[in-house]
């Protein structure tokens, strides 16, 4: 079993930086470090404090406020250089880091330049993710992610819109 860092990262379709979309400048920026990969993944509906009424993707006006959500998993290491050039692209948006557990790694091919998951003692692991002296350490809050279907009814309604 290997332990790693995982980010999410929670922006709007419609933000930029450098001319460019800014999910897209923030997969660049992975891509350029070596980080093992991205995974971006676009809401359907949501709400937040950019867009307080509910934006739904089928609404043009409301589109370019939809969630970009990414996901990286890399080593400590890595994940702290990330988090360096996230702080100065992301103007706008949410950063969260977690500890994962890696219970299965097998890379497509071979990077020579690319250390594999290295085995972490779990309590080494989370003193390093919870150190209060770490820069990027802000304010513990929780995280509730609910998975649903998109047939699922709540009094008649479709249940993510409840």
């Amino acid at each position: 079993m290997y332990y790693a860092e995982q980010l999410t990262i929670y922006v709007t379709e419609g933000d930029r930086q450098g001319g460019k979309l800014l999910y897209q400048a923030l997969i660049e920026e992975a891509r350029q470090l070596g980080l093992a990969g991205t995974t971006v993944m676009r809401t359907a509906i949501g709400y937040g404090p950019q867009s307080p009424q509910i934006a739904v993707d089928w609404t043009m006006a409301l589109a370019p406020q939809m969630i970009m959500i990414l996901t990286v998993i890399d080593q400590p290491a890595a994940i702290a250089q990330y988090i360096l050039k996230l702080q100065a692209l992301i103007k706008k948006g949410l950063v969260t880091k977690e500890l994962a557990r890696v219970v299965h790694h097998a890379p497509v091919e071979k990077n020579e330049n690319r250390k594999n998951f290295a085995p972490v003692p779990e309590q080494s692991a989370m003193d390093n993710l919870n150190d209060s002296n770490n820069a990027d350490h802000a304010t513990d809050y929780e995280k509730l992610t609910i998975y649903v279907g998109e047939a699922d009814q709540w009094q008649g309604k479709p249940v993510h819109l409840a």
